[in-house]
């Protein structure tokens, strides 16, 4: 009887018996060793029987096993939230992995990279979703591009990518009316309708142009693609001495696709 509990029997009339055992695999590199030894032996009539209790050692030689390593990802996030990347460690079976003696580096293809530290199975990495003005849900995808460490014999990025779905909220697109500050009688008052996000960077329109109507019931269009729109307007003449004032603001605006559009009311 060895000490791991297994048993040779040694048949009547032989003078050895043997057992095989399989040796096991890991995912780790470097050999193994495997120790054995006799707990204690009787029977074959023989008076006494003394065990040689010395282990006898076996070493496991690697055949490289390839670790899959996996990435997972929020499947959906409001904008401006955060994406909750996930890579896990797992062998042939499906079993989690561990990374031993040294952390593995997951680089993703967005050059960002996740750490699965030693003794753990996986790792994280947190990513600001973003946010645009534009109508609709945006989709971010990301994959493995390679993966080492954690004493591994091999590897295996799986390079399915991880897609989150990037819900909206609602952000303020302002469209803002400027005008030529000066003109003469019968000249030309050049109105402009700019786009502006929040933080006051040009916004253009997309899918389709937006219409901003004016008090005077005038349309100013900003074109796909574009961030402004321009309507030029006769100034008029009269027969009287001193200038006049001419003011016109916005009364609505909509299109491009955007969000939400923020007529800015403030007379020119």
């Amino acid at each position: 009887t060895l000490n791991s509990g297994k048993v040779i029997t040694i048949a009547v009339g032989e003078s050895s018996g043997s057992l095989p055992v399989i040796a096991g695999n890991d995912v780790y590199k470097g050999p193994t060793t495997v120790a054995e030894s006799i707990k204690d032996a009787a029977g074959g009539n023989l008076e006494a029987v003394a065990p040689n209790k010395t282990p006898v050692t076996t070493t496991v030689n690697d055949v490289n096993d390839a670790t899959t390593v996996t990435l997972t990802a929020s499947p959906t996030v409001n904008e401006n939230g955060t994406i909750t990347y996930t890579a896990t460690l797992t062998d042939a079976k499906g079993n989690l992995v561990t990374a031993h003696n040294d952390p593995v580096t997951v680089t993703l293809n967005s050059g960002k990279v996740i750490t699965i530290a030693v003794g753990q199975s996986s790792g994280i990495l947190a990513v600001a979703a973003g946010n645009d003005v534009y109508k609709g849900p945006t989709t971010v995808s990301e994959s493995i591009k390679d993966a080492s460490g954690g004493n591994l014999e091999a590897v295996a990025p799986n390079t399915t990518p991880a897609t989150t779905i990037v819900s909206d909220v609602n952000d303020a697109t302002t469209v803002t009316l400027t005008a030529s500050p000066t003109v003469n009688e019968n000249g030309t008052i050049t109105y402009t309708a700019t786009l502006t996000d929040a933080k006051g960077n040009l916004v253009t329109a997309h899918n389709d142009p937006v219409t901003v109507t004016l008090n005077s019931g005038k349309v100013i269009t900003i074109a796909v693609g574009q961030s402004s729109g321009i309507l030029a307007v006769a100034a008029g003449n009269d027969v009287y001495k001193g200038p006049t004032t001419v003011a016109e603001s916005i009364k609505d605006a909509a299109g491009g696709n955007l969000e939400a559009v923020a007529p800015n009311k403030t007379p020119v």
